[in-house]
């Protein structure tokens, strides 16, 4: 009967073996278990901390970015630009204004020969068919006065010229 107790110590041995590989395989899951739980928690740190640093670096841009003007002399100086700008539209809408006029005197001057002026002296003397140059030539001279006293009654200051006043 010996072959049989030899086959039961064997088989013995390798119940025992199994049982030992048995616990080294749990052992082994357990710790792998931990460190899957570990890297877990790196990994969202991680996350965590590269959120923060994209939120650092937006909002170091944003204070980057040019900033609205805040105080009040900031301000003032848009609002004297804005001006000046404006004041510069108008003057120039009456420029065109009295040129247009002018010279819709002289055209008529010259369609119909006679002195745009009519109340003058002269205009009653020129009653003629011929084209009168005297009365082209005053109407271009009444044009350029008319130019001549909006460019000096309505000259602005440019902004920096304003600003450069105040301070």
């Amino acid at each position: 009967m010996e072959p049989i107790d030899k086959r039961a110590d064997l088989l013995e041995k390798l119940v025992g073996k199994v049982d030992k590989l048995e616990g080294k395989l749990s052992w082994q899951k357990d710790r792998i278990a931990r460190l899957v739980t570990t890297l877990d928690r790196v990994v969202d740190r991680l996350a965590k901390f590269e959120a923060q640093q994209k939120a650092i670096q937006t909002t170091q841009k944003a204070a980057e970015r040019p900033k609205t003007p805040k105080t009040t002399a900031d301000v003032q100086q848009v609002l004297d630009t804005i001006r000046y700008y404006c004041a510069l539209a108008e003057t120039t809408g009456q420029m065109i204004q009295i040129i247009a006029g002018g010279l819709a005197l002289i055209i008529d001057a010259i369609q119909k020969g006679k002195n745009p002026f009519p109340n003058t002296s002269k205009g009653r003397a020129a009653a003629g068919d011929e084209l009168d140059l005297t009365n082209l030539l005053q109407a271009a001279d009444g044009l350029i006065r008319g130019l001549t006293a909006t460019d000096s009654t309505n000259k602005e200051s440019s902004p920096a010229e304003s600003t450069e006043k105040r301070k």
